[in-house]
């Protein structure tokens, strides 16, 4: 199949479906590869389906939103977990520094004359 024909395919079915105007098969790839890291899939499994050669061109594919960032955060930070287990929240309430000690100055003796 030529890309022509399989860009042509696309851009007929995208607009019966409803999608964006500029919807193309690099961004339906994209896309796919960035839902499937959403969902789980590791960055090599993902860099041998695209057929990329280097890691790093499959890393662009790694943005992620804010929101999903938080997401992760809200599931493995501690002290998110900690709120789903009715543990005691970690607090030092009554925690001072401790006051450092004066360094005594070493006096210097006068040298003996003899």
């Amino acid at each position: 199949m030529q890309s022509a024909y399989l860009y042509r395919i696309v851009k007929r079915c995208a607009k019966v479906a409803g999608l964006p105007e500029g919807t193309t098969t690099h961004s339906l790839r994209h896309a796919c590869a960035t839902e499937m890291l959403k969902g789980g899939a590791s960055v090599r499994h993902i860099q041998e389906m695209l057929g990329h050669a280097d890691i790093t061109t499959t890393q662009v594919y790694t943005h992620l939103a804010k929101a999903d960032l938080q997401a992760v955060h809200a599931r493995t930070a501690p002290s998110e977990r900690r709120k789903d287990k009715d543990a005691p929240a970690f607090g030092l309430t009554n925690w001072r520094p401790r006051k450092r000690k004066k360094a005594r100055r070493k006096r210097r003796r006068k040298p003996r004359e003899n």
